[in-house]
């Protein structure tokens, strides 16, 4: 992911590559579940992204509708004192621009289903204008206080 400073000066959030496709070898990675197609697919790129998304690197981003569950991840599990969590509404983005996949319906095996993670893509798979999320910087303050600071960017 990239760093608020990177995001802010270029004005979008970049995802990890510019393909949302997939193709598993048979290295024992995937479970032999059935879940996963034969060659190339947007099923495979979101079961990757979910096995390991610095290996399987796809044009979506990661979501979850839990505010909890977004400053865990913001946070990184409190090894760092502050984070930035960008605020999405899904209502807002057009289905000719973009797509979502939930990872809790695709995918058999979630690793953490408690996110109720949402993975979100741009059909062209390009960059996401940094216009369309409201900002929140959370610090820790003590061990159990988050402070936030939210603020969105004039469309």
């Amino acid at each position: 992911m990239q760093k608020w400073k990177e995001i802010e000066e270029q004005g979008f959030i970049a995802p990890r590559s510019n393909s949302f496709s997939i193709s598993f070898q048979h290295d024992g990675v995937i479970y032999y579940d059935g879940s996963a197609t034969h060659g190339e697919s947007l099923r495979n790129a979101v079961l990757g992204h979910q096995i390991d998304s610095n290996i399987f690197q796809t044009s979506g981003i990661s979501t979850t509708p839990i505010w909890d569950i977004a400053k865990k991840y913001a946070l990184r599990n409190k090894k760092h004192s502050s984070g930035v969590i960008l605020e999405l509404d899904l209502a807002t983005l057009s289905n000719a621009e973009y797509e979502w996949f939930d990872i809790n319906s695709i995918v058999p095996h979630p690793e953490n289903p408690e996110d109720n993670e949402i993975l979100i893509k741009r059909n062209d798979n390009g960059n996401f204008p940094i216009e369309l999320f409201k900002i929140n910087f959370v610090k820790l303050l003590f061990p159990m206080v988050v402070f936030i600071t939210s603020f969105s960017l004039p469309h």
